[in-house]
């Protein structure tokens, strides 16, 4: 049976329980994600959220996920339907700023790669690092940065720049729709309400770091307020 992609408009006939109970589900399909399971079944997500397989059963079928018969799972594609459903935009795709040495670690780093986060975009003010590639993404000038954000409705972007171009670079980001900020660089900042904010060093657990930044982000998103 094909299944129906429901519209956002169609989140205004949830209920505030099965609204919430949607977004854990994203939560935890994400922790899912992270661990490496690929397949996930009704019984795995009532389980991990303490609630009836009943429930999760006519949350999915609501949602447009299920067909009324289906019992499992791709994890990945449920994420990205349910993001859509709840009004998230993809937080499985970044930007980064800062193309050098720094950026080149950070996405080389195994427990980074572990995150799934697609690279969709890569800037930088170098002239010698413009037209280069950072995993098969070309690096353009930073003055192109707010139009390619918004017009990719990327809300997430990664800051790998030398400490005295952060605080910049993060205003920038934040004034271009920017909602997840991963700060890569030794020079912490101010961010206002609002926004994910996470600093990390490579030497961190980046997949913990990452699932804070999703929580942080499904938190504060507009759509659950």
């Amino acid at each position: 049976m094909e299944e129906r992609t429901i519209k956002l408009a169609d989140v205004a006939t949830f209920d505030a329980d099965a609204l919430q109970r949607l977004r854990r589900y994203l939560i935890g399909l994400r922790i899912f994600s992270l661990k490496g399971k690929t397949m996930v079944s009704i019984e795995s997500i009532a389980e991990q959220q303490g609630v009836d397989a009943s429930a999760v059963f006519s949350d999915l079928q609501q949602a447009g996920a299920g067909d009324g018969v289906r019992a499992i799972f791709d994890v990945n594609p449920l994420i990205h339907h349910l993001e859509e459903v709840l009004g998230f935009f993809r937080v499985d795709e970044a930007c980064i700023v800062g193309c050098g040495r720094l950026a080149n670690a950070i996405i080389t780093n195994q427990l980074f790669l572990k995150c799934g986060i697609k690279l969709v975009a890569a800037f930088d003010v170098k002239p010698t690092l413009i037209n280069n590639e950072l995993l098969g993404v070309k690096v353009i000038e930073m003055d192109r940065f707010g139009s390619m954000v918004q017009r990719m409705h990327v809300v997430m972007g990664i800051i790998a720049t030398p400490s005295e171009q952060v605080e910049a670079v993060a205003q920038h980001m934040i004034d271009s729709g920017i909602r997840i900020i991963w700060n890569f660089s030794v020079k912490p900042f101010y961010v206002p309400e609002g926004i994910a904010y996470r600093q990390s060093l490579l030497t961190d657990d980046l997949q913990e770091a990452y699932t804070d930044l999703v929580n942080q982000y499904q938190a504060i998103s507009p759509i659950m307020s």
